[in-house]
Parts: C-alpha cells; structure tokens; sequence
C-alpha cells in the first residue's frame, strides 16, 4: 500500500506474510555477530492469530544468548504483551499493548541505551505511546546468532513454540531511536514513501509483498531473507 491511500487498517493486509507457528516458518536474514551500537527502532505491522504460548518471535536473535537481543510475544492473553531483550534476563515487558488477535496492528519498539538502563525502551501501537519501560541494560545491542523474522532463535533443530503465529508485513529496522513523530510518520509508508530523516540510520526495509520464490527482498539494505 502508498501512504497517499486512505489510511486505514484494512488495507495492510494487501502485501503480507504469514507465519504459521505449526510449521515453524521464518525469514532469515543473514544478520548475524554484528554490533548495532546502543539505540534501534523496529517497526513493522502485524497480526496475531492465537496469543497463547510464550516468546513467539517478531525480530531478533535469541532470547537465551547474553549478548543478543529479542523482540517477542511474551506470555499467554488475549492481548499483545511484547517483551524486549538486549541481554539475556533483561526484560522490558509491556502488558496489553492492544486487543489485537487477528486485528492489524502497527508496532514501533525503539531502544535507546544511551540515555541509561531505566526507561530506555518505549513501545508504540499504531502511532500512539502505549508504555515506557527498560532492558536494565547500558551496553551495545548485539546479535551473536542469526537476526529472524518470524522466529526466536533460529537452529536447524527449531522445537515448536518459538514461532510467530500470524502475519507481518513493512518490516524497519533503524540503528537509532525514531522519535514518536517519525514512529506516527513512517507508519503508514512503504519503503518508496520514506524519505528524508526517515531514511536516516536505516539499516534494513524488508516489505514481505515481494517475495520471489523463498527470497524476502531487503528494500535498503542487503540482507535479502
């Protein structure tokens, strides 16, 4: 979708992937043993089919290695509860984000470590500031295995559990904190939409419309899933 079109939630469902956590799927991005230094921002849109079961994985790496970071559905509801890691046992957790099972949402995570480990993760749903809380962590955001889509710590022996179990689509990952009116700006772009500051520390765009075969394109940068 353009976001010159009715900016409604309907529509976002035109160009998506879905996830089904039965068949453990997810997008592989290549990125891995990398530093992002000590803020990101991850936006993207979703929905979820069935929110019981614990850290069904949105993007990250691994929730139980040290030097990694995970962002995930973290505990049984009906409504989101999104949890962030950036070191193992360092859980920023935000309860009922939104009633959202099999509603479209707009999630915006941004980290910011550089301000300190207290309130240094905010969570946005569609555009609006749904809570403040912090990974209890100063140091650089890392991945030690690989980054996912769809799935918390990949590994050829993935056990059932740790998938995502809906759709995602208009995946952004930022090497910097977006500020709440870049989070409200870019929500209801597409990767030709984005433009000035938004572009800025942009590392990753992946739409999830694209896909050719078993390839999810990267619009910016170059980890084609």
């Amino acid at each position: 979708f353009k976001s010159s079109r009715a900016k409604t939630l309907e529509f976002v469902g035109a160009g998506s992937l879905d996830f089904d956590d039965d068949d453990e799927q997810a997008v592989r991005t290549g990125i891995t043993s990398t530093n992002f230094g000590k803020a990101i921002t991850v936006t993207a849109w979703v929905t979820f089919r069935d929110a019981t079961g614990n850290r069904k994985g949105l993007f990250g790496s691994d929730y139980y290695i040290n030097s990694d970071f995970s962002i995930h559905h973290h505990s049984t509801g009906s409504d989101y509860a999104i949890a962030v890691t950036t070191k193992s046992g360092t859980v920023a957790t935000f309860s009922s984000a939104t009633t959202a099972t099999n509603k479209w949402v707009h999630l915006a995570i941004v980290i910011d470590q550089n301000i300190g480990a207290t309130n240094n993760c905010k969570l946005y749903a569609n555009g609006s500031l749904i809570g403040t809380s912090h990974t209890q962590s100063t140091g650089d955001i890392e991945c030690t295995d690989e980054i996912c889509i769809g799935m918390q710590g990949y590994t050829d022996s993935q056990v059932t559990g740790n998938s995502w179990n809906g759709k995602i689509a208009k995946v952004g990952f930022w090497t910097r904190a977006l500020t709440a009116s870049e989070v409200q700006n870019v929500m209801y772009k597409s990767y030709s939409d984005l433009k000035g500051s938004e572009l800025t520390h942009l590392r990753n765009w992946w739409e999830l419309d694209d896909i050719s075969s078993t390839t999810a394109p990267d619009s910016h940068g170059s980890n084609n899933g």
